[in-house]
């Protein structure tokens, strides 16, 4: 605004030049016609002797133009003079109205240093209502599916599976063959000299041997993993003999746990008696010497925490795993590198 101001100061400077120097040549055209019939004042000579007119027609046309171009100039220079007094109005208000806005944007500024510590604390607070409803659309996501997977559960239990014999197709085992599977497992027993062993029998219901009369799972912990690892080493036997498909190995978890130490396996309990009868035996050395013989049936896997007889170490390969605190190697897989 200032800068239009000082444009329209200079534009009035030259309008009163111009009328200046109309004004001189107006006045100029005047004083020639004045002083048209006087004695030339170049050379002295009376009007009678001048040969030659002076141009005074033009003179006159220059003085006309002259006086119309100052009516001209100063009429634009009255509304010069209107449109900078108007500027100059439209100044002084615009300079109250922007005193009067900074002093709106200092009270606005005040407001909002007061203002600046709740703001922070509400953004906080917002924050925190903010990650607890993420926390708790997480939760009903989670309960969701809990309630979709006990539901999928629900309907897995209700459906009743049972055995199903189509017409001319047997499930399992018949008897003669149990009993032919039960006499393989007694020559395993009996190979391991398992103590007090007179008849291994079949019982054709469960689909499961009985030692003594006694059926498998009726027994302690120890005696069903040695029975347990029986089946499984009669299973690989009566295959081959058979010439029945096997994939060709056995792994075995803990077959010989009859002979921990209670005070270190204390999650196992103390000795049932028909455990404790087993553990005064050697049934651990014929365990693995009888697995050895057996070498060109399969290959035999035994994880066991018990340390194995010193006689078998020429006759397998041991490895100990220290685990995850120990020396050496500590598990099953090696770590990654």
């Amino acid at each position: 605004m200032l800068a239009m101001e000082q444009r329209f100061i200079d534009l009035r400077q030259t309008y009163l030049t111009d009328i200046t120097r109309l004004e001189a040549i107006e006045e100029g055209g005047f004083l020639m016609r004045r002083f048209e019939d006087k004695p030339c004042p170049t050379c002295g000579a009376l009007p009678g002797h001048q040969h030659k007119p002076h141009p005074l027609g033009a003179v006159e046309q220059q003085q006309v133009a002259a006086q119309a171009e100052i009516v001209k100039i100063k009429r634009d220079l009255t509304e010069l003079e209107l449109t900078l007094r108007n500027l100059r109005v439209e100044l002084v208000g615009m300079q109250a109205r922007s005193e009067n806005f900074a002093a709106v944007a200092a009270t606005h500024n005040r407001e909002i240093d007061w203002l600046r510590p709740m703001e922070a604390s509400t953004r906080a607070s917002y924050r925190k209502v903010l990650q607890r409803l993420e926390d708790a659309d997480r939760i009903i996501d989670i309960s969701a599916r809990r309630l979709d997977f006990l539901a999928r559960r629900q309907a897995i239990e209700a459906i009743k599976v049972g055995r199903q014999r189509a017409e001319g197709l047997s499930i399992g085992i018949d008897g003669p063959t149990g009993h032919r599977f039960a006499q393989t497992v007694q020559r395993v027993l009996e190979a391991w000299q398992y103590p007090g062993l007179e008849a291994v029998t079949w019982e054709q219901p469960l689909y499961d041997f009985a030692v003594n009369g006694t059926p498998r799972g009726h027994n302690g912990k120890g005696v069903k993993a040695i029975f347990h690892s029986a089946f499984v080493v009669a299973v690989l036997i009566y295959c081959r003999e058979n010439k029945l498909p096997h994939p060709g190995f056995v792994v075995l978890d803990s077959p010989l746990v009859t002979y921990r130490k209670p005070i270190l396996y204390k999650r196992y309990g103390e000795l049932d008696a028909d455990e404790a009868v087993v553990a005064q035996t050697g049934l651990d050395l014929k365990f693995y010497e009888h697995l050895a013989s057996l070498s060109d049936l399969g290959q035999f896997f035994v994880v066991e925490n018990n340390d194995p007889p010193a006689a078998i170490s020429g006759r397998a390969r041991i490895e100990t795993f220290s685990g995850k605190n120990g020396s050496g190697r500590q598990g099953l897989f090696p770590p990654q590198q």
